[in-house]
């Protein structure tokens, strides 16, 4: 598994920025570290099979970021789907925080 860095949001504003290799495990690891519960954090992620995948495993909502590593038309053909493909569309997750 490849070291990448991740972004974990919860909607109430905490960020988490890490570099590890992504795994459920981690991500699970982070949101207890929060305090929070998954449907109460985001990941981001630029790649279905780590980040994305990690999230959908967790029950954790996802944006999928379009950088070179997966395509939007893979993330809307894939079985793991992002929640949000487009780091633009954030507020579609939070309607009326102002988060684009």
């Amino acid at each position: 598994m490849a070291n990448i860095s991740a972004i974990l949001l919860d909607l109430d504003g905490t960020v988490y920025r890490g570099t590890d290799a992504i795994s459920d495990h981690n991500v699970d690891a982070v949101i207890k570290q929060l305090g929070k519960t998954a449907d109460e954090c985001v990941i981001v992620g630029d790649n279905l099979l780590t980040g994305i995948l990690a999230g959908y495993k967790s029950g954790m909502r996802s944006i999928l970021i379009l950088t070179g590593v997966a395509t939007r038309k893979e993330a809307e053909e894939s079985k793991v789907r992002p929640n949000v493909i487009d780091i633009r569309r954030f507020e579609s997750l939070n309607p009326g925080t102002g988060n684009t």
